[in-house]
């Protein structure tokens, strides 16, 4: 009992490797029904965050092994699980083991398919060079009729995450209308998503329409000020819409949370390049590179080559179709688009057809709207992460 309250507080203090370890000195047979209930909530973030102290301390091998045992285990039935493969890939820098552990899920069939593949386009994103992939992937999940309740918020968070990144692509081409195209539906379906938001705020302000944008980006920034991703798509967004004042007063909040954050200093440098503050932004680029690198020593690695309740519906049914998204304000004529939106569910490839396209690439360095100039680039060497 003394061990189980013990455990039990480290958990309160977000202490979850620690409170694992305890748990598993008692012997499985010793465990009474309340301590092995308490040990199978806590086992996936315990395993995750041992993971993490592992790896910090230089032992990559074993961490990944246990990121990848737990992913696989057909024991383990809680969601929580699926955040092993984002682990690997974003804080490991091991983009291949999670596309390969996610498509094997996937393609084999194993569990929740929806769930499987929508972690399987999403490690496909992440990776870079795969968006036509993961649509693929996408595609063939919305046509599988297996989409519903349960699952259905697993594959929004990759059709945002892909609809994001192909607006950006059609904005930056100067094709506004198209870039909203991608977004309206699912905007229109959740309408606080910061992704969205942000990526409305893009498409108005590349548009020259500055007032408009600065709302979606205040707006996304009141969902979730303390998210340094959305501190920082705030930061270059108002940026972009021509208001350094409102980009300075995100950028000193965030500051006033996150001190040491070199993403802060790195967009510290974006406002003193728009400003003219060459000088500035040199000196700032160098305090991120620097922060940068203290961050990765602290954490035992080193920077890796080139380089976030609807109507219950039957299981297995589909959900309903969303409402028809507001007219674009960025077209004349209102007319559907011929390409096909996020949402819709078309015909797509086999599981296995499109796992045979996808073999992992390293990923290069990004060039997105998010990246420094090129002067910039050079100064700092490391983005940090």
């Amino acid at each position: 009992t003394s061990i189980l309250v013990s455990a039990m507080f480290d958990t309160q203090q977000d202490n979850w490797a620690r409170a694992l370890d305890k748990v598993k000195t008692i012997p499985p047979a010793q465990r009474t029904e309340d301590i092995q209930n308490f040990y199978e909530r806590i086992y996936v973030r315990g395993t995750i965050e041992k993971a993490k102290q592992i790896a910090a301390a230089g032992n990559i091998a074993e961490a990944r092994n246990m990121l990848i045992s737990l992913y696989q285990d057909p024991n383990v039935k809680t969601d929580e699980k699926r955040e092993a493969p984002h682990v690997l890939a974003k804080e490991l820098h091991d983009r291949d083991d999670a596309i390969r552990i996610t498509r094997e899920l996937y393609t084999r069939g194993v569990g929740d398919s929806v769930k499987t593949g929508s972690d399987y386009a999403m490690m496909l994103l992440l990776a870079g060079h795969h968006d036509e992939e993961a649509a693929a992937v996408v595609a063939q999940i919305q046509a599988s009729g297996r989409v519903n309740a349960d699952n259905r918020e697993a594959l929004q968070n990759v059709q945002v995450y892909l609809a994001t990144k192909q607006a950006d692509k059609l904005r930056e081409r100067g094709d506004y209308a198209g870039a909203w195209d991608r977004i309206s539906r699912l905007l229109a379906d959740r309408p606080d998503d910061t992704g969205l938001l942000l990526a409305a705020g893009r498409i108005y302000a590349s548009s020259g329409r500055n007032k408009e944008a600065l709302e979606y980006f205040d707006k996304a920034y009141q969902q979730d000020s303390g998210n340094i991703d959305v501190v920082r798509g705030v930061v270059q967004g108002a940026i972009l819409a021509h208001d350094l004042d409102q980009a300075q007063t995100y950028l000193d909040k965030g500051m006033e949370t996150d001190p040491q954050n070199p993403w802060l200093f790195y967009l510290k440098a974006q406002i003193a390049r728009a400003r003219g503050n060459n000088a500035g932004a040199v000196q700032a680029l160098q305090t991120a590179r620097s922060l940068n690198r203290q961050k990765e020593a602290a954490d035992g690695r080193s920077a890796p080559a080139g380089d976030s309740s609807p109507t219950a519906l039957v299981p297995g049914a589909s959900p309903p179709p969303a409402a028809a998204p507001p007219p674009n304000p960025f077209r004349r004529s209102q007319a559907a688009p011929s390409a096909i939106l996020p949402g819709r569910a078309v015909a797509g490839p086999t599981p296995l057809a499109v796992a045979a396209a996808t073999s992992p690439a390293p990923p290069a360095a990004s060039t997105g709207s998010e990246g420094p100039a090129r002067g910039q680039a050079e100064q700092l060497q490391e983005v940090p992460r």
